[in-house]
């Protein structure tokens, strides 16, 4: 991702789960001009809050849902730069793609090798709810110059299992599409699938995926075949 469209105009969805997990929060985010999130927590607020959320974007609003710590109450009470909106309107497409250059980060549990993102369970197991990721990734795809991102860290359970995988687990429930997911970001790399064949998104994915698990990745990989 060009250093650019982190500086420039930016409505980014930030889930607490990418503040703690693949994506460390830098220098860059206290640049951003404008920060939108279903629920924001206090990490965000370490890297200086005050300039997190500023007073550009094409809606005019700054617009976020709060759980958190009684410093983080603290900074949003009386803050005029902070303001709470029905989700029906903070994850409205239309709405979302009015700003250029939306980069939406979102997480996920599990990807397989084609592109389809598991978000809310493990397994027949839910494990939270869809929350807005598809609305943020097809808003920033539509975006002009926006870039939908999936980052998770490769592997779980203390590095035993890999997050990238053959196929999704039984049970496991989609919440991107591989028609809709674009870049996917582990600590490893990030790939751009979208318009890449089903082979190419194995080889693409399997590059960021843990070194421990590249080869069962590519050996399983030959299994995908286009129809004949």
């Amino acid at each position: 991702m060009a250093q650019s469209s982190l500086l420039t105009e930016v409505l980014w969805s930030l889930p607490i789960a990418v503040a703690h997990g693949a994506t460390p929060i830098g220098p860059q985010l206290r640049r951003l001009l404008n920060l939108v999130t279903l629920t924001l927590n206090i990490s965000p607020l370490e890297s200086q809050a005050g300039q997190l959320l500023a007073k550009h974007s094409r809606n005019n609003q700054q617009l976020v849902t709060l759980s958190g710590s009684r410093r983080l109450f603290d900074f949003v009470h009386d803050n005029p730069q902070v303001a709470f909106y029905p989700c029906d309107w903070t994850n409205d497409t239309a709405v979302i793609r009015r700003n250029p250059k939306v980069v939406a980060i979102n997480s996920a549990i599990q990807i397989d090798l084609t592109g389809q993102v598991c978000a809310d369970s493990i397994g027949h197991r839910i494990y939270s709810g869809i929350g807005g990721q598809m609305d943020f990734i097809r808003g920033a795809a539509l975006s002009p110059g926006g870039k939908p991102i999936i980052a998770l860290p490769s592997t779980a359970a203390g590095g035993r299992v890999s997050r990238i995988t053959f196929e999704l687990a039984a049970g496991a429930g989609v919440v991107t599409t591989r028609g809709h997911v674009h870049w996917v970001v582990t600590e490893y790399g990030a790939v751009n699938l979208h318009g890449r064949t089903l082979r190419e998104r194995a080889a693409d994915l399997i590059s960021i995926a843990h070194p421990d698990f590249r080869a069962e990745l590519a050996r399983d990989s030959r299994l995908i075949r286009p129809a004949a």
